[in-house]
């Protein structure tokens, strides 16, 4: 098992990640540098402990999709905590805008009103006086300055926030598998702990004894983990990498082993399959690979859907006088022949 390190487990769960982890004053804090090497240096963690725990997994396509995401969302201003906000400059030109409290109002009437106030007044005359509210919220321009390398710094602080979150998102269950290990160290006795210690040497000492230098033994072609051996046998099989899943719907694209066969229904290669079928992905089609499957189940849902849909003519009851039950097509073919 692998588990994240106390500090950065902590340090990237739920509450300290992207907007709650105190970035929004990250160009106002005098240790600008030292917070940036930081997130540099959590970045460089991460990346590293992801190619131990999934050796499997091709790195350099979740890198680029990680970069494709965060050149999208930059151009579009919709990046988490970088969003693209309006400019109250613009607003100078325009008869409703009060300079003095930097505020824009609807309509002539709230604007009329909101001058005879106290708190419009008073910063009326702090305006006048040149005292300027939110010098102490002016952001810090780095050294060398400039505006285009005031918004390059900017935008490599956002591409490594983006990045921590993403490794977040995909290292969500060791995170959790860590917060639940710490736990259980902290409810252990001093005599459980001692014995615990004494036998992972025992482990170690056993398992330096064991190796050896001779170059790597594998005749089964198996592949190989982070430390660049092969994976054991065991292993293999119990995961099922032997095993290959063929999915129709993905353009005939492999999977090796049932995990991930059973994870890619989710991934965008099988939805963006989907969509080109114009079938929605939901759970109802998991398990199933082929095109025909997926377009007999899906007009299936359809006609099960149409047929379950309220129908006033034959579900809308109405009672004659008799107190007779009768649904509103037969009660008003009755009622037109005069027979109630």
């Amino acid at each position: 098992f692998f588990f994240f390190k106390q500090k950065t487990a902590y340090e990237i769960s739920a509450c300290l990640v992207g907007s709650e982890m105190c970035i929004r004053d990250r160009l106002k804090e005098k240790e600008f540098k030292k917070f940036k090497r930081y997130v540099s240096n959590l970045c460089d963690y991460l990346r590293e402990f992801f190619k131990k725990t999934q050796p499997l997994t091709d790195f350099t396509v979740v890198e680029q999709q990680i970069r494709e995401d965060f050149e999208y969302r930059w151009k579009e201003g919709t990046l988490r905590g970088w969003e693209v906000k309006e400019d109250p400059k613009d607003y100078e030109n325009n008869p409703l805008y009060c300079a003095a409290c930097q505020k824009l109002f609807q309509n002539d009437n709230t604007y009329l009103n909101h001058l005879n106030g106290k708190k419009h007044k008073k910063n009326e005359k702090l305006l006048s006086k040149n005292i300027d509210g939110e010098k102490e919220q002016q952001e810090i321009v780095p050294e060398g300055g400039g505006e285009q390398a005031t918004i390059q710094m900017k935008r490599n602080l956002a591409y490594l926030e983006s990045y921590v979150i993403r490794f977040k998102e995909l290292l969500g269950d060791i995170i959790h598998d860590t917060a639940n290990q710490i736990r259980k160290k902290q409810s252990r006795t001093y005599a459980e702990m001692e014995a615990e210690t004494y036998q992972n040497q025992q482990d170690q000492d056993v398992k330096s004894d064991s190796e050896d230098d001779d170059p790597v033994y594998n005749p089964k072609n198996l592949p190989l983990g982070w430390d660049g051996k092969p994976i054991p046998y065991w292993l293999y099989k119990l995961h099922g990498l032997g095993i290959e899943y063929t999915c129709e719907i993905c353009g005939n694209y492999s999977y090796w082993g049932r995990r991930a066969f059973e994870r890619h229904f989710q991934e965008w290669r099988h939805s963006y399959g989907m969509k080109c079928l114009r079938i929605p992905n939901t759970v109802h089609f998991k398990e199933i690979t082929s095109i025909n499957d997926a377009l007999a189940l899906h007009q299936k849902l359809m006609l099960e859907s149409d047929a379950s849909q309220f129908k006033p003519e034959l579900d809308e009851e109405y009672e004659d006088s008799e107190g007779n039950i009768l649904n509103k097509k037969k009660y008003l073919d009755l009622e037109r022949q005069g027979l109630l």
